[in-house]
């Protein structure tokens, strides 16, 4: 059993047939099957060492890039996907798919700007440079 509050009155019918009677921020025990439902509803552990953090801080997501600043990172992130050379990471017609690009440069892309950056890239790939 785990000590657990509410901000709220509330009555908790658990899935596993628990049901739990919450009156606003009182301590209740709350059997151990029924604690990931609690927290769901918005119930906190009494004892703060226990208490779970729920969910990941969210991605930052930074300002996308303009002029020559952003097409450097998009045409690095193809380079990049380039050197991995995973299939998945490609379309049918070989050339980056947009989720990994967006997941390396951390802004949304669209296709045809990653196609004509991704045949400069294929151009410096065949030069050499």
């Amino acid at each position: 059993m785990s000590l657990m509050y509410m901000p709220r009155t509330f009555t908790l019918r658990s899935r596993f047939g628990a049901v739990i009677d919450f009156k606003a921020n009182e301590e209740i025990n709350v059997p151990q099957m029924a604690v990931d439902e609690a927290i769901a509803i918005g119930a906190v552990f009494a004892d703060k060492q226990e208490q779970k953090i729920l969910v990941d801080e969210p991605p930052q997501i930074k300002a996308p890039s303009v002029g020559f600043q952003r097409e450097q990172e998009i045409f690095d992130a193809c380079v990049k996907l380039a050197e991995k050379n995973n299939p998945e990471d490609f379309t049918p017609g070989s050339k980056p798919k947009l989720e990994p690009i967006k997941s390396i440069v951390g802004y949304d892309v669209d296709r045809k700007e990653i196609n004509t950056i991704w045949m400069k890239v294929m151009s410096a790939r065949a030069n050499g440079t």
